[in-house]
């Protein structure tokens, strides 16, 4: 009897064992299940070859930064799309097993330039310090914005040095004084999540109000200017007079029996 319960637990224990491996892998992104080696090559521990960025994302405030890695089997390269002036880090992708992923990034941003007719962006290295801020801080101002973040992002986001104990410095988003710089048509607003109707409402009473007061001021202009010409005469205020004397004292009956009885003064 005790060795048919033993089999039992150890046939238990078996199938737990089974299923708790089955649901790891399904715990995983799909990118990780379709390339089982990826997982060790997102690795900020494997030697960095550098940080680029397209030479023109301060004017154009839309930064592409790349962080490429040389990882055992090739180089890995995770890219991160942030619009450093409204909805922060939007977009990301990346790839492992490259021989050299700058190239490659460089030919296929030249191909797809070509195809819009358009002159391909130049890649440029930047600081680490720069290139994490635009990055992680990117995730931060999406965040206060609430905008939404990529999918597979925090798998990405493995290749990317952290922030410095400061956090970022959210200073190169938007205006520079928090708050974001805008772009775009009432429809694109409205589709993107921004709160249109409710930042309308508040222009439209703050505009109402702006107006109420340009009014009094106008009704108070108007009113003096017509004191001054005359128009209106406002009474003087009476003149001071001898202060009043106070009332004499009703007179009241002393005799116990009131106006039956007989009366002092």
């Amino acid at each position: 009897m005790a060795k048919k319960d033993h089999k039992a637990q150890k046939a238990k224990a078996r199938q737990e064992a089974i299923r708790k491996q089955k649901a790891q892998v399904t715990a995983q992104p799909r990118v990780l299940r379709e390339n089982p080696g990826l997982g060790a090559a997102l690795s900020a521990r494997h030697p960095l070859v550098g940080y680029f960025i397209n030479d023109d994302w301060a004017a154009a405030t839309m930064a592409s930064v790349h962080c490429v890695r040389d990882a055992d089997d090739g180089q890995v390269i995770a890219s991160f799309l942030v619009d450093v002036a409204w909805k922060g880090t939007k977009d990301c992708y990346g790839e492992a097993g490259l021989g050299n992923a700058l190239a490659e990034l460089e030919g296929r941003m030249a191909d797809a330039a070509a195809m819009n007719g358009q002159v391909p962006a130049r890649l440029v290295p930047v600081d680490a310090a720069l290139a994490v801020n635009l990055i992680r801080g990117g995730v931060a101002w999406a965040r206060q914005q609430r905008q939404p973040l990529p999918h597979d992002l925090d798998l990405w986001l493995r290749l990317v040095d952290p922030l410095p104990s400061g956090g970022p410095d959210l200073s190169v988003f938007g205006n520079g004084q928090g708050q974001p710089q805008i772009s775009g048509t009432l429809d694109d607003l409205r589709r993107s999540g921004f709160p249109l109707d409710e930042l309308l409402r508040a222009d439209d009473a703050a505009d109402d109000a702006e107006w109420d007061e340009e009014e009094e001021w106008e009704a108070d202009d108007e009113e003096d200017d017509r004191i001054i010409e005359g128009e209106i005469i406002r009474p003087a205020p009476p003149a001071a007079g001898p202060p009043a004397l106070p009332a004499p004292p009703a007179w009241q009956p002393r005799h116990p029996g009131g106006w039956g009885g007989k009366r002092t003064l």
